[in-house]
């Protein structure tokens, strides 16, 4: 495999961590009359990146490289932008960023996707389409509770 499609994999690995964190997050602090409402989507999603975290790593494996790890390499392989965090009662600003993290989510996954792609890589391939699949859901739910 050549380095760009690890390196991808990695970035990818990363910025769903991050997401997967950030949504824990919220779903810890959500405060207000739609608590239970909001606690359980946001642990909805948590739950489900969080279930991909180490088949995307065995996937990075599976092609040749090493799937990064520990909290300073998380912090400095996401794509997502440093935010501070949201507690309590804002869950409009709370969704806003879940939102966010998942289109850069899905733009890492796209990437990775390509270089799959140019390489035939089939396996990879199908693993990346389906969490493709996965934060595509993940976005149309976000954007219905938005509105």
């Amino acid at each position: 495999m050549k380095p760009n499609l690890i390196d991808s994999l990695n970035t990818a690995l990363a910025s769903s961590f991050e997401m997967y964190s950030r949504a824990h997050g919220m779903h810890w602090n959500v405060e207000g009359m739609f608590f239970p409402l909001y606690h359980d989507f946001f642990g909805t999603i948590y739950l489900e990146v969080y279930g991909a975290i180490d088949a995307f790593a065995e996937e990075i494996r599976a092609a040749g490289g090493y799937p990064g790890y520990g909290t300073k390499w998380f912090h400095e392989n996401n794509m997502l932008p440093q935010f501070d965090p949201i507690n309590g009662t804002d869950v409009k600003k709370m969704l806003s960023e879940l939102d966010m993290c998942n289109e850069i989510v899905i733009k890492s996954l796209n990437t990775a996707f390509a270089l799959a792609e140019k390489e035939d890589n089939q396996g990879l391939m199908d693993f990346l389409a389906a969490r493709l699949d996965a934060h595509k859901k993940h976005g149309w739910m976000i954007k219905s509770c938005q509105k």
